[in-house]
């Protein structure tokens, strides 16, 4: 766990009667009031705390602090169910500061409103405190400053079904980049619907992952339009920016097929004319791709001398800087 650090909170604050809220500077005026709330962990990441997504969360030690300086006025730790209260508070202008040691390496304060509480004589002051895991862009969850083993959400769309691949690998991509989720929990969705995952950040073959995943639908959508890749920019997918991406190479030629031992489907060698492409015609995804592999080859359409635009996602092989294509299913596959 790492050193303490201060986070200056906010809070959604219920301030009725408080019409000097925000002002920076001690009130010099007698009397006391109280300040209380609940903190809760935000477990679905909707920065907002709803009873059966949510839990109060103990331990967590909220502050008053001086506007002036870090002076703590009043102290109190949440209880097991979450609530906190301090008696007493001098009337004045405070900051909200909670104290993260609690909240782990992982877990951030999610949702705050204001930075500071203005308590008046007899005044109770109420408000709540949402931790959660941090929220990331696809393109930020990826990115080395994110440590791995770190539990974070993203938001996306999903690509394909948990079943679509033999890997069970999910891939959701966002306006910024897309990514892998594996060992996902299996949950009713569609390709196209819009998906918030809360998992950890991992790697797998030389490439963020985020693993070990819980997944909410938000809304129905769209698949995004594949990204229109040579054969040669596709193979090392666009130096890496493409990974997990759906894209599409047109007017490939197959100059070579291969069994992938174990049953696992049938590749195939593609070029434009720029380079070499592998592409995985996954066993689980179509019965198209499996009676690929049978003879006699000639009924088969996956075979040499034969042109297709393909559509699929981009997915490492293994060998450095290299990635094959893997379509979702047979209509992925046009032949020219």
């Amino acid at each position: 766990m790492r050193a303490t650090r201060l986070l200056v909170l906010g809070a959604a604050l219920v301030l009725a009667g408080c019409p000097n809220a925000g002002e920076d500077q001690l009130l010099r005026v007698g009397g006391t009031g109280v300040v209380q709330g609940g903190v809760a962990f935000d477990w679905n990441g909707s920065r907002a705390i709803e009873q059966a997504q949510d839990s109060p969360m103990a331990g967590v030690r909220v502050r008053l602090v001086t506007t002036s300086g870090l002076d703590s006025v009043a102290v109190a730790v949440s209880t097991p169910g979450g609530f906190f209260q301090m008696s007493g508070v001098p009337v004045g202008t405070y900051r909200v500061v909670i104290d993260s040691a609690p909240l782990g390496d992982t877990a951030v304060v999610a949702r705050l409103d204001s930075t500071t509480v203005t308590v008046l004589p007899g005044d109770t002051v109420s408000f709540s405190v949402i931790v959660s895991y941090p929220h990331y862009t696809i393109l930020q969850a990826r990115a080395a400053t994110v440590p791995l083993g770190r539990r974070v959400f993203i938001e996306g769309i999903a690509l394909n079904l948990l079943s679509t691949f033999r890997d069970t690998t999910l891939h959701v991509q966002d306006n910024s980049a897309a990514i892998r989720a594996t060992r996902v929990r299996a949950t009713p969705f569609n390709p196209g619907d819009s998906v918030r995952l809360r998992g950890t950040m991992s790697v797998r073959t030389g490439q963020r992952t985020i693993d070990d995943v819980t997944m909410l639908v938000l809304a129905p959508a769209f698949v995004p339009s594949a990204a229109g890749l040579s054969t040669l920019l596709a193979a090392g997918a666009a130096g890496g920016t493409r990974d997990a991406q759906i894209v599409q190479v047109l007017n490939a030629l197959i100059t070579d097929t291969l069994r992938v031992p174990g049953g696992g489907g049938w590749q195939i060698t593609v070029n434009d004319t720029t380079g070499p492409l592998q592409v995985l015609l996954d066993a689980t995804a179509d019965p198209a791709f499996t009676t690929a592999q049978l003879p006699p080859l000639p009924a088969s359409p996956y075979i040499p001398n034969n042109r297709f635009d393909i559509v699929g996602v981009l997915v490492p092989t293994g060998a450095a800087g290299t990635w094959r294509l893997k379509p979702r299913n047979a209509s992925d596959l046009v032949q020219q």
